[in-house]
């Protein structure tokens, strides 16, 4: 709908449901508590701009303008 995917940065394939549900129910809302909110702006000074919890699951958000 936004045109944009979830793809693994291992391997360039776009990330399963499942793995997807994962980071977005329980990596990210745990990062973001343990980190104090520092997890959700870590993109802001990062290089490949990624969340802290993306970097930790080798994930990057990507246009996709077919998807």
């Amino acid at each position: 709908m936004l045109g944009m995917r979830v793809v693994k940065t291992d391997n360039g394939v776009a990330a399963t449901l499942a793995y997807t549900m994962l980071r977005e129910w329980l990596v990210k809302d745990a990062i973001g508590s343990l980190t104090l909110g520092i997890g959700y702006i870590w993109l802001l000074w990062d290089t490949n701009h990624q969340n802290l919890y993306d970097k930790l699951l080798s994930m990057v958000i990507v246009d996709d303008p077919l998807g």
